[in-house]
């Protein structure tokens, strides 16, 4: 399966392209890049949501 490029991790996730290419500069998304292109695999966008959601839960049962 192709890696997302950042219109496609967008649809993905549900957020804007401008989400994701700050949440990828800042390293809080999972990517690499290929010269200046972000790229996003779909099983660490996957793993990403799931810590994403723990964290949530974590913190409303503090």
């Amino acid at each position: 399966m192709a890696d997302l490029n950042v219109k496609q991790a967008a649809d993905y996730l549900g957020i804007s392209e401008d989400t994701v290419y700050r949440m990828s500069r800042k390293k809080e998304l999972p990517h690499y890049k290929i010269r200046s292109m972000y790229r996003y695999e779909r099983w660490a966008l996957d793993e990403w949501k799931k810590r994403q959601s723990l964290n949530v839960l974590q913190a409303s049962i503090s």
